[in-house]
């Protein structure tokens, strides 16, 4: 199993949360989500949520955005792990892009989003 080690980069400018660099058994990860951190600009953006910490259990692929992340009876768990493969997201507290976090999610890896404070994610959408 690997050991997932991250040391976070916070942007004081847009308050970004950016994992700078990755942990041993992670290579295919970070190839995908360009180990620098960098927010990414072609193409569609894509999150990957997950049911369990550590990148495990059921998962949901976001493009762009979802009005209702808990809608999908195939992803109906609180998420609890992220990667973002690309862009820079806003996740909120409920549907509808309301109650907004305070802060915004670049490519990386986030083996529990409980450590920011996330315990529940009703809708995300791409900021950039």
């Amino acid at each position: 199993m690997a050991v997932l080690i991250g040391l976070l980069c916070v942007s004081a400018q847009r308050n970004i949360m950016m994992p700078g660099s990755f942990g041993p058994g992670v290579s295919d990860l970070q190839s995908m989500v360009g180990g620098s951190g960098a927010a990414g600009t072609g193409g569609p953006s894509e999150a990957v949520l997950f049911a369990e910490a550590n990148q495990r259990g059921a998962h949901k692929h976001i493009f762009e955005l979802d009005s209702d992340v808990g809608a999908d009876s195939a992803f109906n768990a609180t998420p609890r792990s992220m990667v973002v493969l690309s862009g820079v997201w806003r996740l909120y507290r409920e549907p509808n892009f309301q109650s907004p976090y305070d802060m915004e999610f670049g490519p990386g890896i986030y083996p529990s989003i409980l450590e920011y404070g996330i315990n529940a994610i009703g809708s995300m959408k791409r900021l950039r």
